[in-house]
């Protein structure tokens, strides 16, 4: 990831790119910490950020991807891997860490 984001800054890419790379790194980073003491979904965390991120970058209109968070915690709750809460706050964690820093880099 380190090398990643240098090799973004070298050759100036984008802001909003920088921005993305950024703020999924901090989304997995608080998932993370969240999990040392309570297993959150990652999967639906993941997915949050990256629907909240291109409702951020794109607007309103691919709200409906939001779906698509409630089907992976679905599965995650279907597989018997989370209860439906770790699913629920795993989306709220990534979409908020997402928001967060996507919104302050972008």
């Amino acid at each position: 990831m380190l090398v990643g984001i240098l090799v973004l800054v070298i050759f100036d890419a984008p802001r909003e790119l920088f921005a993305l790379v950024i703020a999924m790194l901090v989304g997995l980073a608080a998932t993370m910490v969240v999990t040392v003491w309570w297993k959150v979904s990652v999967h639906t965390a993941v997915a949050g950020g990256v629907v909240t991120i291109l409702i951020l970058a794109f607007g309103v209109a691919l709200a409906p991807l939001a779906l698509a968070i409630a089907a992976i915690g679905w599965s995650r709750v279907r597989l018997r891997d989370h209860t439906v809460a770790q699913t629920i706050a795993g989306a709220l964690l990534g979409g908020l860490a997402a928001a967060v820093t996507f919104g302050i880099l972008r």
